[in-house]
Order: C-alpha cells, then sequence, then structure tokens
C-alpha cells in the first residue's frame, strides 16, 4: 500500500508553493496525494432551515469553483491528487481526513490567506502543529524550488530526537540523505570539553540506532536568534530542519528551548519537520 501525503489549501500563495512542494515530495519518494479545502458555511439560528441550506450549498459551490481553479493552476490532473472541499472545523476535518486515509504526512504552508503577517506561523498550521498527531512538513513561501539532501535536527539532547530521525527516515526512505544534529549553547562561557563529550555521545547513540552511515554534528556557541538559525541553513547548506517534541506543555515549550523553537518555526528560511507525536 502506497503511502498517502495531505496538503489543506486555502489558496492563498503560501498554500500554492507548499503545494507545489508537496508535488515535488510525492513524485520523488512514491507517494499518492491529497489536497483538502475545509470551508464553514454562514449558520444563524435567527435564519430559516432552507436560508441555512442555501448559504452552506452557495458556500460548497464557491469553494469547489475556487479549489477547480487551484487545481488548474497547478497542473495537477484527478489521476496524479484527488481534490476534495470538506465541510466543518478545520481541525477535527483534517483529523478525520489523516484517519480515514491513513495519511503518513501532511505539508503546510506557514501562513494562510487570513494570516495578518508574515513572521507569524499561520493560525491554521499552528493549530495542526499542536493538536494534530501526524507527521507536519511546514513549508515556507520561499520554497520556490524543491531540493532534499540535508536534513539538520537541532538538540538539547532530548529522548524524542531518537523518534524524530526515525520518523524522518521512515518519511523520506532515501538512502543517500544526509543528516547532522546542531547543538547550541547560548551561556556566556564558552562550551566545555564536557559538553562536546556530550554532543558527541548523543550522535553516536542516534547514529548506532538508526543505522545512519554518518551522522554530522555541530556544536554552536551563540545567543540564539533568527540570524543564527539563517546562518547555520546557510553555511551546512541545510534543506530541512528537524524538531523534537518533548513535553506536554504549550506549543513551543513542547519542542526543546522555546526561544530557538519560536526563531525556527516564525520565519523559517527551509521547511521544518515535526514528527507525529
Amino acid at each position: 500500500m502506497r503511502k498517502s501525503i495531505l496538503v489543506p489549501i486555502d489558496f492563498s500563495n503560501n498554500a500554492f508553493i507548499a503545494a507545489q512542494y508537496a508535488r515535488a515530495f510525492a513524485k520523488k519518494y512514491g507517494y499518492d496525494l491529497h489536497f483538502v479545502h475545509v470551508f464553514q458555511a454562514f449558520k444563524s439560528a435567527f435564519q430559516s432551515r432552507s436560508t441555512n441550506e442555501k448559504d452552506s450549498e452557495q458556500a460548497n459551490i464557491s469553494s469547489q469553483a475556487k479549489l477547480d481553479a487551484f487545481e488548474s493552476r497547478l497542473g495537477i490532473t484527478s489521476a496524479e491528487a484527488s481534490f476534495r472541499c470538506v465541510q466543518g472545523g478545520f481541525i477535527s476535518s483534517i483529523q478525520n481526513y489523516i484517519e480515514e486515509h491513513q495519511i503518513s504526512l501532511v505539508i503546510m504552508g506557514t501562513h494562510g490567506e487570513t494570516g495578518a503577517r508574515k513572521n507569524v506561523l499561520g493560525s491554521n498550521t499552528y493549530d495542526v502543529a499542536k493538536d494534530i498527531n501526524c507527521s507536519l512538513l511546514i513549508v515556507p513561501e520561499r520554497s520556490h524550488d524543491f531540493h532534499l539532501s540535508h536534513a539538520v535536527l537541532f538538540t538539547d539532547y532530548q529522548k524524542g530526537d531518537e523518534n524524530t530521525l526515525k520518523s524522518f527516515i521512515e518519511v523520506v526512505s532515501d538512502n543517500k540523505m544526509k543528516y547532522s544534529i546542531v547543538h547550541v549553547h547560548p551561556e556566556v562561557k564558552d562550551p566545555t570539553v564536557y559538553e562536546e563529550l556530550e554532543l558527541e555521545e548523543h550522535r553516536y547513540h542516534l547514529q548506532n540506532n538508526l543505522g545512519i552511515d554518518q551522522l554530522q554534528m555541530q556544536l554552536i556557541h551563540s545567543k540564539e536568534s533568527s540570524s543564527l538559525v539563517r546562518e547555520v541553513v546557510e553555511e551546512m547548506q541545510a534543506d530541512v530542519l528537524l524538531l523534537t517534541w518533548n513535553s506536554d506543555k504549550n506549543f513551543f515549550e513542547k519542542l526543546f528551548r522555546k526561544s530557538l523553537a519560536k526563531a525556527i518555526i516564525m520565519n523559517p528560511m527551509v521547511p521544518v519537520f515535526l514528527s507525529g507525536r
């Protein structure tokens, strides 16, 4: 049975970029593609049942017309992917679709049509990231060309790092993929020899348990910031950044370190992967 990718779309430019990325990803790694637009019709207790039904029908017609235009712009035939409009709550509809179609990966843009600012994670993407139990690949609007050969995991030595890497390896199934782990030391004092050994031990554990031929590592002494993430991406020529879920706290606190997680997710230069929890 072939694996499947779900791409929730809202007809924004970022959704189109994410759809193009998903198409290239599916073609390279042998996935079926599902494009889904979730919509809600206006409904009021002050309206008659027939009026509410008419509004629902009109919302469906409008959504389907937009989906047809999106499909035409993307240039994908119905034989290559499925396109569906679903009426209901966004998260519940996406979760139901994941379960019904045994989705392996969700690919979304960083922000959507209703996003107010470019540097803030879109509300729908945010909700999927924190509520959906499925691996998620967040694609920034600047990802115009698909290229995936180097995955970089930002680590704070969490136990979940092994699951994150394992999930990504299963998603791509690419023995030519290059992997690296990066630990940021934001303290005033320079990293000690013991901290260097800690990273080496973590690298050795991951490499041997997951059967990775070669896992590179880098210890960086710097203040956590978006500019630091950008430097790491450029210097290491990273194509995707991997983040590990941790506790049951809020969204960012579930990730290894709140400030660095925000820097990576809020304005990513390259796609960001979060494994299903």
